[in-house]
């Protein structure tokens, strides 16, 4: 997503676990797996709130791992492989996804996308391009740096205090503050993005993971303040 300077940011989320104790909160305990916990983390309404938070947490049990919606035996996994290919194995976490896009290689050829999906990944034909008189590609957007035109497919970005025209997948700001997470919840000050001085391009990353802002609505008092927000419409594709 692109952010010019002085454009307000709504708040940011991971959709992702991020605490030392990876946990899933969910609506009714019968979600969680048969080696985990249930913790109720209900809240009460505040006078004058007429909402409420009807919402637990999936916690592994001693000896397991995972996000508590699935827990693998950490002894046994530790041993001989339990993650299915497009996994990897976590001691901390479980079987994780593999982004084969984000990876040094990326299996598709150009000029095809490469698309993660959960536990393997699409090489998606590119979107068919229409062209002016002038030979510009009318599908894309062309940014002003300073008195020159950016080719298409480039942003003006400040790099090292210098306007310059580059390419926004190369030079982008990552994003992975652990209170971002849909699961992490507020503990004290509300976390709030309003005071940054947004510029450039994002990502959001945990660890080594590419995520997104949620497509489906987040409990109250998650993501680190009292608020959290998420978009309606699924993410563009192109």
């Amino acid at each position: 997503m692109r952010v010019s300077g002085g454009t307000t940011l709504l708040l940011v989320f991971m959709q992702t676990v991020t605490r030392s104790t990876p946990e899933t909160t969910v609506l009714s305990c019968e979600t969680c797996h048969d080696q985990a916990n249930c913790l109720d983390l209900n809240v009460k309404p505040e006078r004058g709130d007429v909402f409420s938070s009807q919402a637990f947490s999936c916690v592994c049990k001693d000896g397991f791992v995972g996000d508590g919606l699935t827990c693998y035996n950490r002894k046994l996994c530790g041993d001989a492989p339990c993650c299915r290919q497009g996994y990897q194995w976590s001691p901390e976490k479980g079987c994780l996804d593999i982004d084969e896009c984000s990876l040094p290689d990326p299996p598709c050829a150009l000029p095809q996308v490469c698309q993660n999906t959960p536990g393997a990944y699409d090489c998606l034909a590119p979107p068919p391009h229409t062209k002016s008189n002038s030979g510009i590609d009318s599908s894309s957007v062309q940014f002003q740096c300073r008195n020159l035109t950016c080719p298409s497919g480039e942003d003006c970005i400040h790099i090292n205090g210098t306007l310059r025209c580059v390419d926004p997948c190369e030079h982008h700001t990552i994003l992975d503050d652990a209170w971002r997470a849909t699961n992490y919840r507020m503990n004290g000050t509300p976390r709030c993005d309003r005071d940054v001085s947004w510029q450039g391009w994002y990502r959001l990353f945990l660890g080594q993971t590419s995520t997104r802002i949620p497509e489906t609505c987040v409990d109250r008092y998650m993501c680190g303040t009292h608020a959290p927000l998420w978009i309606t419409d699924p993410h563009p594709r192109r």
